[in-house]
């Protein structure tokens, strides 16, 4: 099986903006409920087992547990207001946070803050409770709302599940994970999607040069190309080939730092405070969609022209460190656009290890 986003903009009317805001709210507050219990337990276990030598395992996991969703609905009626698979969520994304902790691979689960920019709640797929009619999402509790953005898929693409999350600026959007099997592709061409195999998988035939297009995926599938991270262009291809951003680009960024002196002079949370704070977030916002649509464009370039793409695995961090360029690097955004360009390729980006010598070796022999 595989999966597919499709982001959608809701323009929700003012009973439904509250409910949303609502439910984010409480799904916050079921998070950091239950991550504080689980705290609380963690460090009693802590203080026993070093304390006590004759510490029983057992009976402190039998005697402490994590209290249900359902006593901690009953201490607030708000929650009963929400969606239920959206608190259960939140249980299931703290105790895959905990385990992630505890196995050594991220580090440990944080409150979530209520001025966070990220708040967002997701509510799973139960009796055809998530769909679209026309122009319209409908989520649970919340009813159908006007919904921009909306891709046609096949009907067998069932939807999964559904991520509602608040923009900066106060916009809803709505991310929706459809699932479907590995039978269908996307044709380029015609735009659609179709069962069956697509032209890149079929083999090598002697029919095979008559077909101009297959003749074209049977060049591609020989070409590779590698990329090198250059400051303010994204890359530079072995092809000499180097996307540029827009000039607007580099201006708005420029006048990010103008409005934020600007700001800092404002009263805290009066008109003009909020005015100019509202001004900075439609410029990121900017920003940010002229990132997104040239890395699109460029990603979708290298993919239908090159079978596999290679690049350094280099940490964007150490490189804004030791060429003291810091803005310069992150502006770039070279690592999102190595995703889409991985999403794109279905994995046949290559990466090399910072530490291999590929600049000193032969170009014949391949030797140091």
């Amino acid at each position: 099986m595989k999966f597919i986003t499709n982001k959608v903009k809701l323009y929700p009317n003012k009973t439904q903006t509250s409910f949303l805001e609502l439910t984010i709210e409480m799904c916050r507050q079921m998070y950091n409920t239950l991550l504080y219990y689980t705290y609380s337990i963690y460090s009693k276990f802590s203080l026993q087992k070093q304390s006590d030598p004759n510490f029983d395992l057992v009976k402190f996991s039998s005697t402490h547990k994590i209290p249900n969703i359902g006593v901690i609905k009953k201490k607030n009626d708000m929650y009963k207001k929400v969606d239920s698979l959206a608190l259960c969520n939140e249980y299931s994304n703290m105790v895959r946070g905990l385990h992630l902790f505890y196995n050594g691979h991220s580090k440990k689960p944080k409150f979530k803050s209520k001025y966070n920019n990220k708040l967002s709640y997701t509510t799973h797929q139960v009796n055809d409770n998530i769909r679209f009619e026309g122009k319209k999402l409908r989520l649970p509790k919340v009813g159908f709302i006007k919904a921009r953005g909306i891709r046609q898929f096949p009907k067998c693409f069932k939807i999964k599940s559904v991520t509602v999350f608040k923009d900066t600026r106060g916009y809803f959007f709505a991310s929706v994970v459809y699932e479907y099997s590995d039978n269908y592709f996307y044709d380029k061409k015609d735009k659609t999607w179709k069962e069956g195999i697509p032209n890149n998988d079929i083999e090598c035939t002697d029919n095979i040069v008559e077909n101009k297009s297959k003749d074209n995926d049977l060049k591609r599938k020989f070409k590779i190309v590698g990329l090198d991270f250059k400051i303010n262009n994204i890359f530079v291809s072995s092809d000499n080939f180097s996307p540029k951003y827009s000039q607007k680009y580099f201006f708005l960024i420029s006048q990010i730092s103008i409005i934020q002196k600007r700001l800092n002079k404002k009263r805290k949370k009066s008109k003009n405070y909020y005015k100019l704070l509202d001004k900075l977030r439609k410029i990121h916002r900017k920003i940010v969609n002229i990132r997104h649509d040239l890395q699109r464009k460029v990603s979708s370039y290298i993919a239908d022209n090159y079978y596999v793409a290679v690049i350094e695995d280099i940490s964007m961090k150490q490189v804004a460190k030791d060429l003291q360029s810091g803005k310069n690097t992150y502006n770039t955004a070279f690592n999102s656009f190595i995703k889409k360009l991985s999403q794109k390729l279905n994995g046949t980006v290559i990466k090399i290890n910072k530490w291999f010598p590929s600049s000193k070796m032969f170009s014949k022999c391949r030797k140091c």
